[in-house]
């Protein structure tokens, strides 16, 4: 009898502990239950992000592809057999401008140059802001150089500013072709269908909020006789004064602010501390001309 009673006791210890596990495994299984939606939530707002950030690199795949078919939008090369651009390099049409649009480039104009000597170009290379080709030359009567390298870049413009106190700003600035800072004056590349005063006049709004109501050509150079590198314009912009106008510059560069006299100016350019070409020259020609009778003087520009 006492076994019996024992067994019973023990029957009923072992289905209150199994009564106990259900209801805890019950409540767990709730609880699971009420996570559950939470978790599909944070899954489903996972998968909505793969999926933005693969349609954001398939897009920027085919941006990019778009833009390299772009660069490579016109004849890739040219000969005298009329094939590519048939009248460029035949007489009356020595310099051939292409509009940016044509090029691939998105700002300021790209030029083809072909003369009497050119045989054939092949374009090696393309990007936004420049050209590069492989020339056939004619040098002489009997000499042929088959890889004369030529590039292009889109105009560009230098605009060295005086106040109405006769006073030249400049900037001081680093570049990353220079060793250490430079004096240099306001420039950049022409946009499309730009012409060199108005991109002179929109660059010194741009840089130093200034208008001038005088302005000077200086002429128009072609930056390597032998290797292209695009034109490019100067200009003496004079009586400046700051602008009522505010419009927002593109410059990242770090630059100050330098005012010169005219005796200064002329210091510096002998001490070398202005040392890119093309604004030694453009500071060179408006001092030279303020100081003699020699006139307008100026290059003639693409073509001339």
């Amino acid at each position: 009898g006492t076994l019996t009673k024992k067994k019973k006791g023990c029957n009923d210890c072992c289905q209150e502990d199994r009564r106990r596990k259900e209801d805890t495994i019950t409540t767990a299984n709730d609880i699971m239950a009420l996570r559950r939606p939470r978790q599909n939530v944070g899954l489903i707002a996972m998968g909505l992000i793969l999926a933005g950030i693969a349609c954001l690199a398939v897009y920027e795949y085919r941006s990019r592809n778009e833009a390299q078919q772009g660069d490579r939008a016109i004849p890739t090369t040219w000969n005298r057999d009329n094939k590519g651009d048939k009248d460029c390099g035949r007489e009356g049409k020595l310099e051939c401008r292409v509009d940016a649009e044509d090029q691939g480039a998105r700002s300021g104009k790209f030029r083809r140059w072909r003369n009497n000597e050119t045989v054939s170009v092949t374009e090696v290379l393309g990007g936004r802001f420049f050209r590069m080709e492989r020339h056939t030359v004619n040098v002489g009567k009997t000499k042929q150089i088959d890889d004369w390298m030529w590039v292009e870049v889109p105009d560009m413009v230098n605009c060295l500013v005086q106040d109405d106190k006769g006073d030249f700003l400049l900037f001081r600035q680093n570049k990353y072709g220079m060793k250490g800072p430079s004096l240099a004056p306001i420039g950049g590349y022409l946009e499309q269908g730009e012409e060199g005063a108005d991109g002179c006049r929109r660059e010194v709004l741009e840089e130093m909020g200034m208008e001038c109501p005088k302005q000077i050509p200086l002429g128009v150079y072609r930056t390597d006789a032998n290797r292209g590198f695009g034109w490019y314009h100067a200009f003496h912009l004079k009586h400046c004064r700051k602008s009522d106008k505010h419009v927002p510059s593109d410059d990242w560069e770090r630059q100050t602010l330098v005012r010169l006299t005219k005796k200064e100016l002329v210091r510096e350019l002998l001490d070398g501390n202005v040392k890119e070409l093309k604004w030694a020259n453009t500071f060179a020609l408006a001092v030279l001309r303020e100081s003699s009778e020699f006139g307008q003087g100026g290059g003639t520009g693409p073509g001339g």
